[in-house]
């Protein structure tokens, strides 16, 4: 038998389940062109090079996964401000 998760694990779970599509969908996209930009950035210019195919020229590809991330975050606000994510 599984032990029953106590009231903060529970309300955490509900905040998050409660969250708006847009919302989760767009953190998930964000945090993933987020990282691939910043790795691209900041490891030595042969290790760049590396991760090219993955990531585009330039991390032309993390920058669009990042700024497609922000608009569906944004969307999700949106969409919670306006009630309809509730």
């Amino acid at each position: 038998m599984m032990p029953t998760p106590g009231p903060v694990v529970r309300r955490a779970s509900r905040t998050v389940v409660g969250l708006p599509l847009f919302l989760r969908v767009g953190l998930v996209v964000f945090a993933l062109g987020g990282g691939g930009d910043l790795a691209y950035h900041l490891l030595p210019l042969p290790l760049a090079e590396v991760l090219t195919p993955l990531l585009g020229a330039e991390a032309a590809r993390a920058h669009l996964a990042t700024l497609v991330g922000m608009g569906l975050v944004f969307t999700g606000v949106v969409q919670r401000g306006l009630g309809h994510g509730r």
